[in-house]
């Protein structure tokens, strides 16, 4: 079992989120802060570029229309700067794209932990590199909560979703990182996701439960979103 994170970290997702959530706040968080004129949380997507090709993604019809892009870091600080005084519940590093393609996320990182602008700062990734530098260096930087949405328990469903081959390796790499994470004693929650979907069955959730439920910090398994 890995090192894994903080309690006051574990006291932060579970007191403002619903179980099982990262995205819904509870009730009583809403109506806490309902008054407020800023979000409780931010997504910022580092780049719209993905080297998967899952098909229930918007990211195709989006790069086409769009063309691929990277946020531009002096950008990125301007918009910590504006935030940093309003103290997010969470600042979160996705949307359609693969945030650890670009190669500046880790100096993102810092900057938002230096400014103080989240409570928890979060990245979601298909993992693919997870265990190469920019993986590394968000770890090292002190990124707080990591998802990896692997979203299958065998070679064939993963290649079915995801449009790309690659499953043993990501396994591997995911591995390869908690080990890193515990070696550098860093306290990023890593979490592994599964989706509910047609093509998955029970079998195959519990199956990716034992695979992974001795290994990650939590495994989860949410709907299509």
């Amino acid at each position: 079992m890995g090192r894994g994170p903080t309690k006051d970290h574990y006291r932060i997702m579970n007191e403002n989120f619903v179980e099982g959530s990262l995205t819904c706040l509870t009730p009583a968080v809403i109506e806490r802060r309902i008054t407020t004129e800023f979000p409780l949380v931010l997504n910022i997507e580092p780049t719209n570029a993905c080297n998967a090709k899952c098909y229930y993604c918007p990211n195709g019809e989006v790069v086409m229309n769009q063309g691929v892009s990277f946020l531009d870091i002096n950008d990125y600080k301007r918009i910590i700067d504006q935030i940093k005084s309003h103290k997010l519940i969470m600042l979160n590093f996705h949307k359609d794209g693969e945030p650890l393609l670009h190669k500046k996320l880790p100096d993102m990182v810092e900057y938002a932990k230096e400014k103080n602008a989240a409570d928890v700062i979060h990245l979601n990734t298909n993992g693919i590199l997870i265990n190469n530098k920019v993986g590394r260096g968000i770890i090292e930087r002190g990124i707080d909560d990591i998802t990896v949405s692997i979203d299958a328990a065998n070679k064939n469903t993963y290649q079915q979703l995801k449009g790309i081959d690659g499953f043993d390796k990501l396994e591997e790499s995911i591995e390869k990182i908690i080990n890193y994470r515990d070696k550098i004693k860093s306290n990023t929650n890593i979490r592994v996701k599964i989706m509910e979907f047609d093509e998955i069955g029970k079998d195959e959730i519990d199956a990716f439960f034992e695979r992974w439920s001795d290994i990650a910090d939590e495994v989860q398994v949410t709907g299509i979103q």
